[in-house]
């Protein structure tokens, strides 16, 4: 294996690592949101 090609394979890899945390973090604050919005509508349906 070349020197390049093993970059290009540890770019490549790394590449994909942060996308999957990005796509990972962005669920979370989606599912987060969605709990906030839901606590506050039960919130309001209580008073």
């Amino acid at each position: 294996m070349t020197k390049s090609a093993s970059l290009f394979r540890f770019v490549l890899v790394v590449a994909l690592v942060l996308g999957s945390i990005q796509a990972g973090i962005a669920a979370i604050d989606s599912v987060q949101t969605s709990v906030v919005q839901h606590q506050t509508a039960l919130a309001q349906a209580a008073k």
